[in-house]
């Protein structure tokens, strides 16, 4: 009686961890679904190209012009055209960075009569570049040369 009361414990122990067993690989399975439908989610976003590598191009890009006098233009520097009425706070909480880190002075940055601004921004690195143009409310991006900023 002992022998099969001992077979029987053995039998029910064997089972409760096999259940527990497959209860941890069920489990298992679904967190790394949900953790792959997490990065998949995130690696689309822009921002998270510094994680997960390299991700697909934005849908809207400002145009971008750039003169052929490459010896007047200035490195890393542009002027960018805003959407009449969109301010350059919207702009920097679109593009989530201080755009002011960029100005040199305050005549950086050009209201015109119809509500549009124009600024120059200097020291603007490929990606932030990339950034910037994904803003649907940037019109253009234009090369900054050496000359003054054109604001008609």
């Amino acid at each position: 009686m002992q022998l099969q009361n001992s077979k029987l414990f053995t039998n029910m122990s064997l089972r409760s961890s096999l259940s527990m067993i497959s209860k941890l690989i069920f489990t298992s399975l679904i967190l790394g679904f949900l953790l792959h439908l997490a990065i998949t989610t995130m690696s689309d976003r822009q921002g998270f190209s510094f994680i997960f590598g390299a991700t697909s191009p934005p849908a809207y890009r400002a145009r971008f012009s750039c003169g052929a006098d490459d010896q007047s233009r200035l490195p890393n520097s542009y002027i960018v055209w805003l959407a009449p009425g969109y301010s350059l706070q919207e702009h920097a909480m679109t593009i989530r960075h201080n755009v002011h880190l960029h100005f040199r002075s305050e005549t950086d940055v050009y209201i015109t009569s119809g509500g549009k601004v124009i600024y120059c921004g200097f020291d603007i690195s490929d990606e932030l570049l990339e950034v910037i143009r994904a803003d649907e409310n940037v019109e253009l991006v234009e090369c900054h040369t050496s000359g003054k900023m054109d604001s008609s």
